[in-house]
């Protein structure tokens, strides 16, 4: 899957047309990223793993329609307009770093084939609806609270649009969370005793990771992660047990 704004939903091809991240970045030039030399070689291997897991959106989505359960139409209308988002995120890491490392879109994508998909660690999360849910909701959410502490490294860049890039990562970032919320409260209220223990073993699964597999979600073992157990299981509780109606989670 290329990097057109669609996503395959069932039969249908459900065309999703986020804001763009090309248009907001297309007069950025390098020379106007008032990083140092210093600090755009430090920025390299974080900017690299953002593309990697943004990119890594058509793996998740595979792996989902192709072994996950059977999904309601609000998750299908959902997952359409997710992935679109995701795909415009990449593209803005992959302009970014394109103008900032000077690498051809070409050789980025190269790159990026190359590397290993392993999901198997990820299997149990796929068995239902509410599983793979909270998997998801857990790594939006972090996901939002990363890149809500990115907002001074954006800002550090000395471009106006690469700021509000910034902030509209955020944005889509909360948002898809929110709409996974709501999912979970519309077709799986029954269950909301059992976020609790997946959030626990999400949590697990994701800090007894050594790598990341290109799995999109549980993208974490970046050593720019600034989270350590404690605080994740206090963001799981405040966020996703409590706004299901759940208890205190436990770690």
């Amino acid at each position: 899957m290329d990097d057109a704004e669609s996503v395959q939903s069932g039969d249908a091809v459900v065309h999703a047309m986020p804001w763009s991240s090309e248009r907001l970045l297309r007069n950025v030039s390098a020379d106007d990223i008032k990083l140092s030399l210093q600090e755009r070689r430090a920025s390299e291997g974080l900017l690299w793993r953002s593309i990697c897991s943004e990119h890594d959106a058509r793996h998740f989505f595979r792996e989902l329609i192709t072994v996950g359960p059977k999904l309601p139409w609000k998750m299908q209308d959902f997952l359409a307009k997710w992935f679109a988002d995701e795909v415009n995120h990449a593209r803005g890491f992959k302009i970014l770093y394109e103008k900032l490392y000077r690498l051809p879109r070409e050789a980025i994508e190269e790159r990026l084939a190359t590397r290993p998909i392993d999901f198997s660690h990820l299997v149990e999360f796929f068995g239902s609806l509410f599983a793979v849910c909270i998997l998801f909701a857990y790594d939006e959410l972090v996901t939002t609270h990363v890149y809500e502490r990115s907002a001074g490294f954006f800002k550090q860049w000395g471009v106006p649009a690469v700021t509000e890039w910034g902030r509209k990562l955020v944005h889509d970032e909360a948002s898809h969370y929110r709409a996974l919320m709501s999912i979970m409260r519309e077709y799986c209220a029954d269950q909301a005793t059992l976020a609790e223990g997946l959030l626990i073993r999400v949590i697990d699964v994701d800090l007894a990771q050594a790598d990341y597999h290109g799995t999109f979600v549980l993208d974490h073992t970046c050593p720019e992660f600034p989270f350590n157990r404690a605080e994740l299981v206090t963001i799981s509780q405040r966020a996703i047990v409590s706004g299901l109606g759940g208890g205190t989670v436990r770690g």
